[in-house]
Order: structure tokens, then sequence, then C-alpha cells
């Protein structure tokens, strides 16, 4: 969607190069488990990175194409090793150099030594894992100061949206499903247009992808998610499993397959983003294992790294929830991928990181988790709890700060929530994490616009430069001397009279930080508690 500057100074071949490092010298690795489950199973899941390349983002219509035949090339010399390409359980990528599939002992070999094989990895199933939070993070002042993500476009890849429900109605433009469980609702693996990203109708968590959307982009007359302006893509990408797999969430019940959100992925960035400007990609799912280093994580989830990598280099941000497995040391895939934001959870009135939320070095952000009240099937609400709904936080305010400065790249983004946050500790690593306020950050990208969040003039709304009413006070549509030595604007005699009660309410919260007690569903990502409101 941005305007590349570099363009000019490639060459074809650069610019299709967002491409794999070099050729496979050497048998691509498979973990010892996954050999043993397709001897053990007969069969086993599995993702392949092939050795092709990926186009730019702002490359042309025909270097997509180039880029395209390279891959299919590369892709049916390593599917002809394993017999060709008629396979019932295959998935083909648009512009990812990916295959998805299900192989036996002596295929998964067979494409482990293939020269055009980068690497395989397990196709790992995730689990699904308000109006009061929204004004602990600043979203309101935010909105109410015209930040509200309008113009930008939120893609949720979970159980499926009700659309037509009060606090989305009107907001879903984009619908698609991918379910290697053949559970879309056209009942194959993928479907596209109106209806295709209803919700499941299968377990107990099909309410999950409306919950998350109305957190991220709800708006009613009474309350408002965190970027109520901004548009919504919903995609279902769940699949139906049964029996012991499913642990504490109950059979059956909803999985999410890499190889499915993978796909939404590629759908977002190859097709979507022509037409819409998207700002972020909410996934609120991750599975029990966790990776304490984004270089290990990136090493043993490949097939997310890549899609993950091209969403970014698109400027979209990769939103995704860090797990409830309340581990200190690492998160779930795929929040800890290097180029995910990963997001872990917070009480919405104690300011501490609850004790079911993962944390550690893969974590970028907290936001609130804990008794989240937002949109439920059948037009209803109810709380939920668990890193879910954290994330859906933080990929409204990549909206707003994306609408602020349309031009930042995710880096920018996320570096401004990150600067702005309040650092809270987790005291079982010791490590500080910023919970996001979205206010501060949304004047740290757009500091032309200036707000303090009071409302000067008594008219019922935020004043902000350039809005009709009366200014704020010292706030002009560039920085006078008095903004300019604050670093900043909004910093009129009202505000002055307000900072040191905001220094010490802040210092105060730095001090109570001590983690939520709240124990959850680890399985599912949710607590399963959700209560009717």
């Amino acid at each position: 969607m941005r305007p590349p500057d570099m363009r000019p100074l490639c060459s074809t071949l650069v610019l299709l190069l967002l491409t794999a490092a070099g050729s496979a010298l050497a048998a691509a690795p498979v973990s010892p488990e996954l050999a043993a489950r397709a001897e053990q199973e007969g069969s086993v899941r599995v993702i392949v990175r092939l050795d092709a390349p990926i186009a730019a983002p702002w490359a042309t219509g025909a270097e997509r194409r180039q880029v395209r035949h390279a891959i299919t090339e590369v892709a049916d010399r390593a599917l002809a090793r394993v017999g060709g390409a008629l396979r019932p359980e295959l998935r083909r990528y648009a512009s990812l150099p990916l295959l998805a599939l299900s192989v036996s002992p002596d295929e998964l070999s067979a494409l482990a030594g293939a020269a055009e094989v980068l690497a395989v990895e397990e196709d790992r199933p995730s689990f699904p894992s308000l109006t009061v939070s929204t004004p602990s993070v600043g979203a309101d002042i935010a909105t109410a100061a015209g930040y509200d993500g309008s113009g930008t476009t939120i893609v949720i890849v979970d159980t499926g949206v009700e659309s037509s429900h009060p606090f989305l109605q009107g907001r879903v433009v984009a619908e698609a499903c991918f379910s290697s469980g053949r559970d879309c609702p056209n009942g194959q693996k993928t479907q596209f247009g109106a209806g295709a990203a209803a919700p499941c109708s299968y377990g107990s968590l099909c309410w999950h992808g409306t919950h998350v959307a109305g957190i991220a982009a709800g708006r009613t007359t009474n309350a408002d998610g965190v970027a109520p302006g901004a548009s919504l893509i919903a995609i279902q990408a769940g699949s139906e499993m049964s029996g012991a797999g499913c642990g504490d969430a109950g059979s059956p019940c909803v999985v999410f397959f890499a190889s499915d959100a993978i796909a939404a992925i590629d759908y977002v960035v190859t097709t979507l983003s022509g037409s819409h400007d998207v700002a972020a990609i909410n996934m609120s799912f991750g599975g029990e294992t966790t990776w304490s280093s984004e270089a290990s994580c990136d090493a043993s989830n490949a097939g997310y790294k890549t899609a993950i990598d091209a969403a970014r280099a698109a400027g979209i941000a990769s939103v995704a929830a860090a797990g409830n497995e309340a581990v200190s040391t690492g998160t779930a895939a795929p929040s800890c991928v290097s180029s995910a934001i990963a997001v872990g959870a917070t009480s919405k009135f104690s300011n501490a990181i609850a004790t079911l939320s993962n944390t550690g070095p893969p974590l970028d952000l907290v936001a609130p988790g804990l008794g989240i009240t937002s949109s439920v099937l059948g037009g209803g609400y109810a709380n939920g709890s668990g890193t879910s709904m954290a994330a859906p936080h933080v990929a409204g305010a990549i909206a707003a700060l994306h609408q602020a400065d349309p031009d930042a790249s995710v880096s920018d983004l996320l570096g401004a929530l990150v600067d702005t946050g309040l650092p809270l500790t987790d005291p079982d690593n010791g490590l500080s994490f910023p919970r996001i306020q979205v206010d501060d950050a949304v004047r740290a990208r757009a500091p032309a616009r200036c707000f303090d969040g009071l409302d000067n003039d008594s008219d019922g709304k935020i004043d902000v430069d350039g809005d009709g009413g009366v200014p704020d006070p010292q706030c002009t549509d560039g920085f006078d001397d008095i903004e300019a030595a604050q670093s900043g604007c909004g910093m009129g005699p009202e505000l002055g009279l307000l900072l040191p009660l905001l220094g010490a309410l802040r210092r105060a919260r730095r001090t109570g930080n001590r983690r939520t007690d709240l124990t959850g569903n680890r399985r599912t990502g949710l607590t399963g508690n959700r209560r009717a409101s």
C-alpha cells in the first residue's frame, strides 16, 4: 500500500527476492519426534519450505507472475518425489514457497532429502487461547480525538465472526475460510465471499472470533472497541477435532492448523491488501509448546516465519496471543516468531501481568486480557479471559496508529507502543514488558494533531487542533516553543496542573504489578468462564 522508494534502484531479480537463503545443500532437518510420529501413525501432516523466491510487496504484476511460476516449478519437482500433485490433502499457496500435505514415513524421508526442500516441519494444531478495558489503555481518548482506525482494516483469523451482531454490523467488508478439516460453511477446505466466515457450529468456543473482533473494532452507541472506526475482514480458519486431542476444551473442539493460518495470511497479502488498507492480522490462538527465543521459534516454525515476514514486508502487522500456559520462559507459536507481535495479558484494573499469561523473551507487549466484555453469538455480550483477549487490543491499537501515520512501518508502530507503554515487571522472570497506552502512542506518531485528553471548551468532545472547537491551549497545528520543549503536544496549562497527579498515579501502578492470580484453560487460550452481561 505504501509507495516504495527502493524500486527504481533495484533490478527485477532483486525485486523478486524476499527469497530463500540459498540452495538446499543437505537434507532438510526433520525432528526425531516428527519422524517417530510418522512411523507410529502411518502418516503425518507437514509444511514444506521450498527453495524458491517470494514476490516483494512492490513487485509488478508481471514480476509476481514470474515468482509464482518459479514457485510452481519447484513445488512440482518436490511433489514428483512423493507421487505427484494429485493428493486430497495438498494445500498450495499463491505467493509463498510452501506446501502443506500429509505424508507417509517414506514420503517424509524423500522430501527431507530433496534438493528443492529447505525445511520440513509438523503442521501443528493451535487452540483458541470490553468496553471496560478500552479506557485503561487510553483507547477512548484516542477515539474521541479522531484516531479510531478509520480508513484501515483489521483481519480476524479465528473461529468466524457473526457479522450481523449489533457491535459489528456493517463492519465486515470481506470473508474467507481455510479449513483442512473441510469445515468451511460450504463443506470444503476453502471458501470466499459473504458467509464464508460464518462462525463454526461445533464445540464450545465458536463464539471466540466474534468476541475477539468486538475487542478490536466493535462499536455501539454505548461502547467501543479499541479501533471502532476500522473495517474488519473475517477469516474462519478452524477445523473440527474430536477425542482426547481436545483436552480441556471438551470434544468436539475447534483447532487451527498452521497450514490454514498461513493460507489466511497468504490470501491477505496476495489478494486483499490490494483493495483494503490492512493494518493488522490478529491471531488469538497458540499451542501448548513454547519457545524461549525467537531464533529457536523461527527455526521450528519456518512456515509461519515465511508468511509473517511477507505480511510485514507489505506493511501489515501480525499480532498473536502469547498463550495461556502460565509459562514465564517463552511464548507459543505463532507469537514467538521474530517478525510477529507477541501479546501477553494483564488485569484490566490492577495493571498486573495475569498468572495465566505466557511471558519470556519473545514477548513484545501486554494488554488487558482478564474479564473482558465483548460480543458473542446471538447478538449478546459476555466476559472472556486470556491472551486471546489481549491480542486484539494491540491489533486495534496498530490500526489507530496506522491511521495517524499511514507511511510508518510495522517496526515504527510497534516502537511507538513499546516506547509509550507502562512498564510492568513479571516477578517470575524479572523481565519488564510495556502495557500499551494507545493515546500516548498516537501522540508519538501524530504530533501535529495535538490533544491532551480533555474537553477544554465543554462541548462533549476531546479537543484536537483543527476540529472546529476551542483547541488545547498552547497546542497549534505546528510546534510552538513550549510544545517543542515538552517533546510533544497537548502540554497546555490545564495538563500542567494534572501532570504531578498523573505521575504519582503511574508510579503507584508500577509498584503494584504483582501477577494476578487466575487460572485458565491452558488448552483453549481462554479461561472458559465467560459470563453473560
